[in-house]
């Protein structure tokens, strides 16, 4: 179909495109606001209305025990209710995939366009007879065995930050596949031990007033759920190897290697220093420098720059992140970047934040390359998790950091 053609439908009719019908629904399912680029095709009560709707729906279905998968089930539902013609079914494929959901659902089409899915919930477009909807390709989602009880205390154990049901569904994948696997990868990313303060009441706050070489924050936090996740995992035959890698792409800034009265040179021999001392402190596997683990400089910066890039133009990738989810992350993290950086604009702490986005997205895009069967055991802040999904959607959990502020 020829995009302009599409274009043309979708004016004529008032079709909501299929990218922001995806913005929009991800937005109602997380419980956001609407944001002000919907308005061009959705009212706030409508967006509103949607949102009680699906909210009421999705608690309906998780009583029932059925709300995680498929994603959408609960607009589904919705649908079944408001059109005769509608309807949708799920296939379990077996085969080489046995935790994968095939699901089908009909949808109308105008002059050849297929109309997205708020087209549908938001009354653009509907059926005139029933079975007037055509198939089209289905989705994709994973589905679960009984492990998910077994997940849930391994979480509560180690202390892990609260996970979105998108987020809980690619863990959970990961944790069935973990079960038969013969090889699985923990991927711990680590924080250079910047300088810190204590706050007392085992609370600290960087001060980034200088570099240190020995165990930093990060890896501290680590450390105290590290027998915990290893013994559990041991406990339910998971084999697993755990690396803990440091992030030696942050002495590529200059202003970052100035910020505390450093060298490149001897900003990387501190990172060294410091991944020894975790070795002899650590039942981990190995205790590299990211970059140098991880294919070098070279590929590192090519995907850097090509993230970075798509970043600040407003891709997002697969992450599930829009402009009030980053606009939330700024906030979070405005006192550290204002203390590292000294007090600078919203548009340059917006700026900042995707920059550290990139190095996320460009981590998870390495380690999704670089191991079999990968979970990141992150402990630094957990607000910048979402960037590791820009490429792929790799597993993540984060444990909480309670013991660091930012504010």
């Amino acid at each position: 179909m020829h995009r302009n053609h599409a274009r043309e439908v979708i004016s004529e009719f008032c079709l909501v495109p299929r990218k922001i019908s995806k913005r929009i629904l991800s937005a109602i399912m997380r419980g956001q606001t609407m944001e002000p680029a919907f308005s061009e095709f959705v009212t706030l009560e409508e967006y509103d209305g949607l949102k009680l709707e699906y909210q009421s729906t999705q608690t309906m279905l998780e009583r029932n025990g059925n709300g995680a998968v498929p994603r959408n089930l609960a607009f589904y539902h919705i649908l079944e209710k408001r059109f005769e013609g509608y309807a949708w079914r799920s296939v379990k494929p077996g085969g080489k995939q046995p935790n994968q959901l095939l699901v089908e659902h009909s949808q109308p089409f105008k002059r050849g366009v297929r109309a997205s899915l708020s087209s549908l919930l938001f009354g653009r477009i509907g059926f005139d007879k029933p079975g007037q909807g055509k198939a089209y390709n289905p989705h994709v989602y994973n589905v679960h065995s009984n492990n998910r009880e077994e997940l849930d205390t391994f979480l509560s154990l180690i202390g892990a930050a609260a996970l979105n049901g998108e987020e809980t569904s690619v863990l959970m994948n990961w944790y069935d596949n973990a079960k038969t696997n013969r090889s699985n990868t923990l991927v711990s990313p680590i924080c250079p031990d910047y300088a810190n303060e204590n706050l007392g009441d085992g609370q600290f706050r960087f001060t980034f007033d200088g570099l240190s070489d020995g165990v930093g924050l990060s890896a501290q936090r680590l450390l105290q759920s590290l027998t915990k996740i290893h013994d559990f995992l041991d406990s339910e035959g998971i084999k697993f190897e755990h690396v803990a890698a440091i992030g030696d792409f942050e002495s590529f800034s200059e202003r970052n290697v100035e910020r505390v009265s450093e060298s490149q040179e001897s900003f990387v021999r501190k990172l060294r220093e410091s991944q020894k001392k975790l070795s002899m402190v650590a039942n981990l596997t190995s205790t590299p420098l990211f970059v140098e683990a991880h294919g070098g400089k070279m590929v590192w910066q090519s995907a850097f720059h090509q993230n970075l890039k798509a970043l600040l133009s407003g891709e997002f990738g697969n992450t599930l992140l829009d402009a009030a989810a980053l606009s939330s992350i700024c906030d979070a993290r405005r006192p550290l970047i204002n203390r590292w950086h000294g007090e600078i604009s919203e548009d340059a702490i917006r700026d900042i934040v995707l920059y550290q986005g990139a190095e996320y997205a460009t981590m998870g895009e390495l380690i999704s390359r670089s191991y079999a069967n990968p979970l990141v055991i992150g402990s630094d802040h957990h607000r910048m998790a979402p960037f590791y999904w820009f490429e792929n959607r790799i597993p993540f959990v984060y444990l909480k950091s309670n013991y660091m502020r930012e504010e």
